[in-house]
């Protein structure tokens, strides 16, 4: 699949099917089976679920794939094409601490419920991917518990799971400081030179998380000790001569992937969930298979040795299951670092987490011009010039499908799991929300919505955990029900459905590539979707001002000459000729 514009510079021949793109005329391709994998999406709607917090069927208090099974009519008219559910093992505290990889949290249901959820996704035309944690386990999943049995078991043989971890000899004294010291010296010593050219970075790139007595902020090392093991763990405290790396959060392990049984394990365990009806996996953490040190992260070896273990992945599931939806976590400024993970195709996707900085941005400045504030941004202010969405996805496009043979599709995003939500990144704004939105709909690949997002909700936490999906009034938190929408009564939830469904019926905006629009007012978004039949212009109206506009004839697209989209709320937007009138905060889109 490509999105960069191959018809630069030769007149395009718009031949314009409009009954075959009326909305509600669409169909999906999809297996209705649940044990047969779908064709990969190229362009549709997702949804980022905890199925814990969605729906519950049996008032246990915690959600169950037979609620979920229940709400598929909710998804489908939404107009979702697809279903991310965070992870499902057998778990800790966290989901994302993992204690038995082919194992369902029975407060989930059984494998029966799964199945039957799965097998009526696909009926619905919805596919089905699942977080897979690769590159670290809990304390307590069972390879780990065989680790700390020491490289050598007591009747004198091999332990084969010591491998399956990194460990070093406590005397060896790799690290003797924690992260917070290091970034104190790496500070020190910018200040004093005036930037890092120089500074040998030799430790590992983070510090675990905040826990017990480090309250005040203060981070441990990576390294790890039978000491800091939960009360719960029988090792805890155990003599052990061996401390261990744990990056991303207390008491999870980080895996051996230079192990070969590892990486075979992870393939197997991925074949186990696609046999069972699932058709592909977010891949967490997928930039740290290999590499945890700031001196090696970004070197040409260890990008080797990732896109090397992925690789070997892709072919161990595709072999029995080609059709594999596989969507890597590579959370990275610069793309230049995440590039090399689509390389050859043997991953799908990326999650665009710059495209997701600049439509909310945009959203929230109601202008494409960039409003640097030195301090604050992570870039500079070179690089942060402009919000033209379509010039700068034209050239990650381009790298991006000459990097993976044209098989590249990508996955915007407003937020996630581990972001604050939309609503709240735009201080409560609905009508920012809706420009966002709009902006998300409209761009190529899988665009993903995190759930409740179409609500307008603001919190993704409290005290009790993930903050449950509110059906009725007496679930309702935030005053936001599914009820109420479903009514009628929520303006935001009213047109996320109609700009979803918009995409999900649109071939254009489904799988059509993107170039520029100049109109000249940085207040509108701007820009061209394509195919080699068809092409939509999108305008989004970032401000609170009704914009007037004439259009000018394309030498590649020719005239746009008539409304293909307007918002049943939009009352004055309209195209007279040449001259469009768009409604403030709104999305009009013209053929």
């Amino acid at each position: 699949m490509c999105y960069m514009n191959k018809n630069a510079g030769k007149k395009l021949m718009v031949t314009m099917v409009a009954a075959a793109m009326a909305l509600g005329t669409g169909t999906t391709s999809f297996a209705a089976t649940g044990n047969t994998n779908a064709e990969v999406q190229e362009g549709g709607n997702w949804y980022e679920m905890m199925v814990s917090s969605f729906c519950d069927s049996d008032g246990d208090g915690i959600g169950d794939f037979r609620g979920a099974e229940q709400k598929l009519d909710y998804l489908e008219s939404l107009g979702i094409t697809g279903i991310w559910v965070m992870p499902i093992n057998k778990s800790n505290s966290s989901p994302y601490s993992t204690i038995d990889y082919y194992g369902l949290n029975p407060d989930l249901g059984t494998m029966q419920d799964l199945k039957s959820f799965l097998s009526a996704a696909h009926e619905r035309g919805i596919q089905v991917i699942m977080d897979l944690v690769v590159n670290h386990c809990a304390y307590n999943n069972p390879w780990f518990e065989a680790a700390l049995e020491g490289p050598v078991l007591k009747d004198g043989s091999k332990n084969k799971y010591f491998d399956w971890f990194n460990f070093v000899p406590k005397d060896a004294n790799f690290v003797d400081k924690t992260a917070l010291e290091i970034q104190e010296e790496r500070n020190a010593y910018e200040l004093e030179h005036g930037s890092l050219e120089g500074w040998e970075e030799q430790y590992p790139m983070t510090g675990g998380t905040y826990s017990g007595d480090n309250a005040n902020g203060r981070f441990e090392s990576v390294w790890w000790t039978t000491d800091q093991l939960p009360d719960d763990s029988p090792y805890k405290g155990k003599e052990f001569d061996y401390t261990w790396i744990d990056i991303f959060q207390d008491n999870v392990p980080d895996l051996n992937f230079d192990n070969p049984e590892v990486r075979q394990e992870f393939i197997d365990c991925a074949n186990f969930w696609l046999n069972l009806g699932f058709d592909g996996f977010r891949l967490d953490a997928a930039r740290h298979i290999f590499g945890d040190y700031l001196s090696n992260i970004y070197s040409d070896e260890i990008f080797a040795k990732n896109m090397g273990f992925w690789k070997e992945f892709s072919e161990g599931v595709h072999k029995e299951h080609p059709d594999t939806y596989l969507i890597a976590e590579v959370w990275d400024k610069d793309a230049s670092h995440m590039t090399p993970f689509i390389e050859g195709g043997y991953l799908d996707s990326l999650y665009n987490f710059n495209l997701s900085s600049k439509m909310l941005t945009a959203a929230k400045n109601e202008s494409t011009e960039y409003q640097y504030v030195e301090g604050e941004d992570k870039l500079t202010e070179e690089e942060n010039n402009d919000l033209n969405i379509a010039e700068d996805l034209i050239a990650y496009y381009e790298t991006c499908n000459e990097i993976s043979n044209g098989k590249f599709i990508d996955c915007p995003f407003l937020s996630n799991h581990d972001q604050q939500r939309v609503m709240a990144q735009l201080e409560g704004n609905q009508d920012h929300a809706r420009t966002a939105a709009s902006l998300l709909a409209t761009m190529p690949g899988n665009s993903f919505l995190f759930f409740q997002e179409e609500l307008g909700a603001t919190k993704s936490w409290d005290d009790e955990g993930m903050i449950k999906m509110p059906w009725t009034e007496e679930m309702a938190k935030e005053g936001l029900t599914v009820d109420a929408a479903l009514a009628g009564e929520n303006p935001l939830f009213n047109y996320y459905t109609e700009i979803l469904n918009l995409k999900k019926n649109s071939d254009v905006l489904r799988n059509g590539d993107i170039d520029v629009y100049e109109t000249g007012d940085q207040g509108i978004e701007s820009f061209i979707r394509m195919t080699k039949d068809e092409s939509l212009l999108v305008l989004v109206n970032l401000t609170g001002e009704t914009k007037e506009l004439d259009l000018k004839t394309s030498e590649v697209y020719g005239d746009f000459t008539s409304v293909f989209f307007q918002s049943a709320d939009d009352k004055e937007s309209k195209l007279e000729g040449s001259h469009v009138t768009i409604s403030p905060y709104t999305l009009l889109v013209l053929e």
